[in-house]
């Protein structure tokens, strides 16, 4: 339970993927149309980022998210509405 190295990740997406894909296929985002998404944990890594990196990623496709890792929840729960 040291974390995920969801920061390490998302500076990698950000620094190399992200780069290497606007350079190679012309990936350009219009007004945060670059998009994350995943399943399960990978659900929930992609709504961190899509949090923490608001301007770069501006779309999420999170299927069946976990919404708790390492006993802690993604959003406060006064944030998430519980």
């Amino acid at each position: 339970y040291g974390g995920g190295g969801a920061a390490r990740y998302l500076a990698f997406l950000s620094g190399v993927v992200v780069p290497l894909a606007t350079r190679s296929f012309g990936c350009h985002s219009r007004g945060g149309t670059r998009g994350l998404g995943g399943a399960s944990l990978g659900a929930l890594v992609s709504l961190w980022a899509a949090f923490r990196a608001r301007g770069e990623f501006g779309r999420v496709l999170a299927m069946s998210p976990t919404t708790r890792f390492a006993g802690e929840f993604l959003l406060p729960r006064s944030v998430a509405g519980g």
